[in-house]
């Protein structure tokens, strides 16, 4: 009989005042790929993080095979450990202090052979992924000037090449699909499939039935429950695949239920009772007119021509790398390349003495960078008021009319009890509600959201998705939504817009006409 590499028993931890994380019994076995399941907020995340060594708990809970080290031999594949990266990086940029302004920081290929030691180089290997991921652009472009996506495949890489070693690795893959395009999804489902046999362990962190990988040989359920003692994270079942996907356990997981958006439906009528209208409501919403960018001499989009009137819903997709996430920066005041070009917002030339807090005074956005931003220190109800004045935290102070409206947009789309919750305590799904109304409480002309539906289960899905529509309805907020799935979006969608490559590597924004509802 085989030991487990890892194991824990009798795991009762405390989260928080009103949360538990309960493990009666875990066994991790090499050759196994555990596929960790169950919807935001289950605990799988925090269940990792044990199993990682990151997360400490007692020797008597968490025992492992003599010669692994979990804070060695663990190796992430997430969003906190891209959001980790970035904020290293950005703490490093001596970008001001370079002849050039530009300072490259760490590149893909050092990101990638770095995850072992000098004495323990494979080329053959390392070329083996760069050529199998689509990596070889991007070998010595600076790790920040990734795109998610992008970024999402180096650290699979890296993941990969540091498992192939000599003693015991765990690779741990939380959504590892997710805001990637389809391309690179099936790219990345072929590199794994092939290295799995390599690989000790895999444990895969997944938040819908729909997302899991090939090769998962056990499956592992995690489910809230709310008890006496507050709120507990339970693992409540686990065995061979096969088993368990005729569980009880797994058809909870499996099924989701209809959003009832009827609170959200009655604030809105209140507040299109109240709305001033537009004297300029005839303008074009947004207008570029030959528009580029370019980061340093690479440039990322090229005469670019869009209208966006008062009556569009729009669609936005493409590749990773294409410069989705550049156009929306060139529109909603984060980027100065803009300035200078023919780029109208609202009927008014972009630099025209407008200032930056009034640029995005018409923006509401929701995307993860800003979802990572928050993830320390504030309230919920205070990453909502912060969305009055365009900031990130709550710096300034909220009159009473502000902190009414706050409780009522959380009321409205399901929150009413967070208000006073540590926004970093929340679930996934309840932190992404809480920046959808930190966007919608000052009424913007024009609600953003940039990969929103990343890492939701189907639950939060459908919530966040029929809330989008039921404000596009009834207000007169109009949608900029980027994904890469096209059955992720709103019903309210009238207009698709993709992306071209150009001969010199950049892309320029051209009309999609298929599938368009109008």
């Amino acid at each position: 009989m085989f030991s487990p590499l890892v194991s824990l028993n009798s795991l009762s931890l405390r989260i928080d005042r009103a949360c538990l994380l309960i493990v009666d019994k875990l066994d991790l076995f090499c050759g196994e790929h555990y596929c960790v399941v169950g919807g935001n907020g289950a605990g799988k995340t925090m269940l990792a993080r044990v199993l990682s060594g990151i997360q400490r708990v007692t020797s008597d809970s968490l025992s492992v095979s003599e010669g692994f080290e979990p804070r060695r031999d663990v190796h992430w594949v997430s969003f906190e450990e891209q959001q980790r990266i970035w904020e290293r990086e950005n703490r490093h940029d001596i970008s001001e202090f370079e002849s050039r302004a530009i300072d490259v920081g760490t590149i893909v290929t050092v990101m990638i052979r770095d995850s072992r030691s000098e004495n323990c180089q494979d080329d053959e290997l390392f070329h083996s992924l760069v050529s199998s991921l689509n990596l070889g652009d991007l070998l010595d472009r600076g790790i920040r000037y990734l795109s998610s996506g992008q970024i999402r495949r180096v650290l699979i890489a890296r993941a990969l090449y540091a498992s192939h070693g000599d003693h015991a690795q765990v690779i741990i893959l939380d959504d590892p699909l997710a805001s990637i395009d389809l391309d690179s999804q099936a790219l990345i489902r072929g590199v794994l499939a092939r290295h799995r046999p390599r690989v000790s362990i895999i444990i895969e962190l997944c938040r819908r039935p729909q997302d899991r990988l090939e090769g998962a040989t056990r499956i592992v359920v995690m489910e809230a429950i709310q008890s006496t003692q507050g709120r507990e994270l339970a693992l409540i079942a686990h065995g061979e695949v096969a088993a368990m996907e005729s569980t009880e356990a797994y058809r909870r997981f499996s099924e989701h239920k209809q959003p009832n958006t009827d609170a959200l439906e009655m604030l809105l009528r209140k507040l299109a009772d109240e709305e001033v209208l537009d004297d300029d409501i005839e303008k074009p919403l947004l207008e570029l007119r030959g528009v580029s960018a370019n980061y340093g001499e690479k440039v990322i989009l090229s005469d670019v021509n869009w209208v966006m009137d008062s009556k569009d819903n729009i669609l936005i997709a493409g590749p990773n790398g294409c410069g989705k996430s550049t156009l929306l920066a060139l529109i909603d005041g984060d980027s100065h390349k803009g300035y200078g070009q023919e780029l109208w917002l609202f009927g008014r030339r972009k630099g025209s003495g407008e200032t930056l807090w009034e640029t995005k005074r018409q923006f509401g956005v929701v995307s993860n960078e800003l979802h990572n931003r928050y993830l320390k220190g504030w309230r919920a109800g205070e990453v909502v008021m912060s969305g009055f004045f365009d900031s990130e935290g709550l710096y300034d102070t909220p009159s009473a009319q502000q902190l009414d409206l706050a409780k009522q947009w959380l009321a409205a789309l399901g929150q009413a009890d967070i208000a006073g919750h540590a926004y970093a305590s929340l679930s996934f799904g309840q932190q992404r509600l809480v920046l959808l109304a930190r966007a919608m409480v000052k009424s913007p002309k024009i609600l953003v959201l940039d990969e929103a539906c990343v890492g939701l289960d189907n639950d939060y899905l459908e919530i966040v998705l029929r809330s989008v529509d039921r404000i596009v309805e009834n207000t007169s907020t109009r949608l900029l939504f980027v994904s890469h799935s096209a059955d992720e979006m709103p019903r309210c969608i009238n207009r698709k817009l993709g992306f071209r490559k150009l001969p010199d590597g950049s892309h320029t924004l051209v009309e999609d006409k298929d599938g368009l509802v109008r």
